[in-house]
């Protein structure tokens, strides 16, 4: 009995010598490493993806347009620009990707109105879908009297969300050249939806998704160099 309460008393010992000078440097490490998680989680923060530093955004009315020219500082995974007057989408411009350099940029709208106000408000898009609006930088015009005037009308697609066929109608006051194109939401071209001259009248353009994947979609239709850009949503 006396040698079980010895050897009972010794693993007592030995287990307070343990918790005596070994605790401490447990608790120490642990406190590092949590140290070391907090260092790599703010450096997976700061190597987060910036939106693009907008240096400025301006509109100005000449020869019967308005005229939109803006600056970045830098970009990171821009894939393109779209330029919304009033709320409504009207083209898209492809971005320089990921820059440390300034870029400059213009678009000029010619489908105005005189006497007419517009707000114009820039968005970016990055590679990975993400659109940014800013709205802090929008830019008001007011239109002046010119020889600006309605030759045509784009109408919205119809139907939208689709599958697997939408129409888009076009009205044309005059004989025009008209291009229609598709761009997938990273702003490349899928297909080319019309190439040619349209006499005045109605017309439609007719846009397929066979072969095309579930998602969002731009039509941009480009009649007598005047743009317009809308966007459709295939669901199978």
């Amino acid at each position: 009995m006396k040698q079980i309460i010895d050897t009972i008393k010794k693993r007592y010992l030995i287990t307070m010598v343990l918790c005596i000078f070994l605790l401490p440097a447990l608790v120490q490490a642990q406190y590092l490493g949590g140290i070391g998680r907090g260092d790599a989680m703010n450096s997976d923060l700061t190597e987060t993806a910036l939106p693009i530093s907008l240096a400025s955004f301006e509109a100005d009315y000449i020869d019967g347009a308005v005229k939109l020219n803006w600056a970045t500082a830098s970009e990171t995974e821009n894939a393109h620009f779209l330029i919304y007057r009033n709320d409504e989408l009207i083209d898209l411009i492809a971005g320089a990707g990921t820059t440390t350099e300034p870029h400059t940029y213009a678009f000029t709208d010619n489908y105005v109105v005189p006497g007419k106000t517009y707000i114009y408000v820039l968005a970016d898009v990055s590679n990975s879908n993400i659109e940014k609006r800013h709205e802090n930088m929008a830019v008001s015009i007011t239109v002046g009297e010119g020889n600006t005037g309605k030759d045509f009308s784009v109408g919205g697609a119809y139907p939208n969300p689709f599958n697997p066929v939408t129409v888009v109608p076009l009205n044309l006051a005059k004989e025009a050249q008209v291009q229609a194109v598709l761009y997938d939401m990273q702003g490349h071209a899928v297909r080319e939806l019309i190439h040619s001259n349209l006499n005045a009248g109605s017309h439609v353009l007719c846009v397929d998704g066979n072969g095309l994947s579930t998602g969002l979609y731009f039509v941009r239709v480009v009649i007598d160099d005047i743009v317009s850009v809308q966007k459709i949503a295939l669901m199978k």
